[in-house]
């Protein structure tokens, strides 16, 4: 593999975040006491200690090295229903009763930040549920 490909790999995590967030995520959502629960399963970074063997000067000898590995996180976010703008597939509101009976047992659900266009409602079926998240507060630099 060349040294240009090797880089690409490293980098592309790193590209794919700097395009931001996923506009569309489906997730299995739940409403429970006026609020909307669902699991997310994300990458984290976790730094560990590694015991390693190295010759120096011909005496061997134990090192401790940390090392930096990728490991899945599971994680279960919630939103109040009254903060969040729920809608059908034509772009009716959906009222927190009627989606606390559509959603008594997980089922799918898209999840947006900001509104949905038209154009891309049609490409799900009429009885998709979207989720206009609040957008995340700006980090300052």
């Amino acid at each position: 593999m060349s040294r240009a490909a090797v880089l690409l790999l490293a980098l592309a995590p790193g590209l794919a975040a700097a395009q931001g967030p996923d506009p569309f995520r489906v997730v299995d959502a739940e409403a429970k006491k006026d609020r909307l629960f669902w699991t997310v399963t994300e990458v984290a970074t976790v730094a560990e200690q590694v015991a390693v063997e190295v010759e120096v000067n011909g005496v061997k000898r134990v090192e401790f090295r940390t090392v930096t590995k990728l490991v899945p996180v599971t994680t279960t976010r919630a939103v109040e229903l009254n903060t969040v703008k729920v809608t059908d597939a034509a772009g009716k509101a959906i009222p927190a009763d009627k989606l606390a009976e559509r959603l008594k047992e997980p089922a799918p659900v898209v999840l947006v930040t900001g509104p949905v266009t038209d154009k891309h409602r049609a490409l799900f079926k009429d009885t998709t549920i979207f989720v206009e998240l609040p957008a995340a507060p700006a980090v300052p630099k």
